[in-house]
């Protein structure tokens, strides 16, 4: 497993290499299912759906509440979500609509023997003032813990889903 968090400029970058022990395409599933995101990242609070300009694209507005030890901060994320083939999932940030001058994500998912593999890579600019005021290690810190958990919480649905399926 790999994680890295970088500040750069104001912008944050995280990078991730992981396997779970979750087949490929319910990972990209949980990741799809944008009504239940809040319970894969408990920072995002709500999620809505939207039109979007782009054929094959869905347009989704989170809205995040993290803390960062002794402050608490509210971001709106618009993303253009995509699911560019099998295993490859983009969402790029509008900047308009957004609390983020800039912002991409992508997931790379492909089965990899009995598990699955996950390169996800992040970048994004909060506008947050709040943000500056916490500083950058202790946002790394919670952009790493959040990101790791999200994926703590599919392989943990995924097992209890498995274990609730009773044999016929």
């Amino acid at each position: 497993m790999f994680q890295e968090v970088k500040h750069r400029n104001g912008q944050y970058t995280i990078e991730l290499e992981l396997l779970l022990e979750v087949p490929a395409d319910y990972i990209e599933r949980a990741l799809l299912d944008f009504d239940r995101l809040p319970e894969l990242n408990p920072a995002i609070t709500s999620v809505e759906t939207m039109a979007s300009p782009k054929p094959d694209t869905t347009r989704v507005r989170t809205h995040i509440h993290t803390c960062f030890w002794f402050r608490c901060i509210d971001l709106d994320h618009v993303e253009d979500v995509s699911r560019l083939q099998p295993g490859l999932i983009q969402a790029v940030t509008i900047r308009e609509l957004s609390d983020f001058e800039t912002g991409f994500s992508q997931w790379e998912i492909r089965p990899l023997d009995e598990q699955t593999y996950i390169h996800f890579s992040s970048g994004f600019d909060p506008r947050q003032d709040e943000v500056p005021l916490i500083g950058p290690m202790i946002a790394k810190y919670v952009i790493r813990n959040e990101a790791m958990q999200t994926y703590e919480n599919i392989e943990q649905r995924y097992r209890n889903e498995i274990q609730n399926v009773s044999p016929r």
